[in-house]
């Protein structure tokens, strides 16, 4: 979540805050299913403080929602299988035109919809009708996702909790992890 607002920060500022030269300025609508809006405020004033930007830098170009406040549940399960809710996919693509969205950032992925998060037929109409939303908005959209518990274990892309399907039907995957002590101690 805290990688994510900074990616938010520097596609909104244009600037290079995390090492790489955006392309130029763009328009973020970062939406956080768990925490409260007060608490996602800190969090956005926090790393803008940490970057040295300024409400100017960033110009109108972030828009940010708690789930709380703005609940997105683009699909659930029926005893019929899945069934997408055509409102709420209205709903994001009336922001996407009204603010000339150029990337969304879900976080998490699983509290963007209601179906079984082990279930891959499931998961995958979900992220087909994320990446269609993409298409059609002309939007790039970032689904962060969690991983299971691993023991200590390497974290990879495959590590994702619940169905494959989602990474399957991902154009891309990264997975991130906190450095060891040692790792720290080198760099």
């Amino acid at each position: 979540s805290s990688l994510i607002i900074a990616e938010a920060l520097a596609m909104a500022s244009g600037k290079p805050i995390l090492g790489v030269e955006p392309k130029g300025r763009f328009k973020v609508w970062l939406w956080n299913g768990e925490d409260p809006m007060d608490e996602l405020n800190r969090r956005v004033a926090a790393a803008m403080h940490h970057h040295g930007l300024t409400p100017e830098d960033v110009g109108g170009n972030l828009f940010v929602n708690s789930g709380r406040d703005t609940e997105i549940i683009l699909a659930s399960e029926t005893k019929e299988g899945v069934k997408i809710h055509e409102p709420t996919e209205r709903a994001i693509h009336q922001q996407i035109e009204l603010n000339a969205l150029d990337c969304i950032q879900i976080d998490p992925f699983v509290s963007s919809h209601h179906v079984t998060e082990n279930d891959n037929g499931a998961i995958d109409a979900v992220s087909k009708r994320w990446a269609r939303i993409a298409d059609v908005g002309r939007v790039s959209i970032e689904l962060v996702h969690h991983v299971r518990k691993l023991n200590g274990n390497e974290i990879t892309v495959e590590d994702g909790r619940g169905a494959v399907s989602l990474l399957a039907t991902s154009r891309s995957a990264r997975a991130i992890a906190r450095m060891t002590k040692g790792e720290a101690q080198r760099l």
